[in-house]
């Protein structure tokens, strides 16, 4: 038997590490549920909103590895695109439970992100809609769309996004965000730097 935290590992299923998050009041109480359309209260959909504004520039916390952007692909059971849906699975954002139960499934990270990181972005990105009001833009039901902002495709895509993101050097400082660059830029160099098995097959004997 052998173990791996690595998000794609056979090309099949994926290996995820989604973030179940609830918020609650400083007495207790879930603040999460209301009268919304799904059952949201105003709270929750700015908690949204801000999740769906920053999710490309945080992206990079949620995905660390050039593994990851392999489960992270078209096709494949994970994310892709920016978009939020009420028990949908398709969604980067899930809505699950109801009443004091409901709560928000954040399903981007892998099974190689950092827990603390990745619940780190998602706060971030939380406040970042509730001290700007943003509006929630409306859900999607099954595969988003064609004109959806999609994730980075890349961890050298994600690292220019998290160099770029004001939000990110508010909330972590800049010499985690550099150091998180960094290594992400390198791992993006010794991978594009390395010749595959899939390459040797493909390209030995042509010209």
């Amino acid at each position: 038997m052998a173990l791996t935290s690595m998000p794609e590992y056979d090309g099949a299923e994926g290996n995820s590490c989604q973030l179940h998050v609830s918020l609650r009041s400083p007495d207790g109480t879930p603040v999460l549920a209301g009268d919304g359309a799904h059952g949201e209260s105003a709270l929750l959909r700015r908690v949204l909103a801000g999740q769906l504004a920053c999710l490309r520039e945080l992206t990079l916390l949620f995905a660390p590895t050039v593994n990851a952007y392999k489960r992270l692909r078209p096709g494949a059971s994970a994310p892709i695109s920016v978009a939020w849906g009420p028990d949908d699975r398709l969604a980067a954002l899930r809505l699950v439970g109801s009443g004091a139960s409901l709560r928000l499934e954040h399903r981007v990270p892998g099974g190689d992100a950092d827990p603390h990181l990745a619940l780190a972005a998602v706060l971030l990105a939380a406040r970042h809609g509730i001290e700007h009001d943003l509006p929630l833009p409306d859900p999607v039901r099954g595969a988003p769309g064609p004109d959806a902002a999609t994730l980075p495709a890349s961890v050298a895509e994600a690292a220019d996004l998290l160099d770029g993101s004001a939000v990110a050097r508010e909330g972590l400082g800049d010499a985690l965000v550099d150091a998180l660059v960094a290594a992400a830029r390198a791992e993006w160099a010794g991978y594009t730097g390395s010749v595959s098995e899939w390459e040797r097959a493909r390209y030995f004997e042509r010209r």
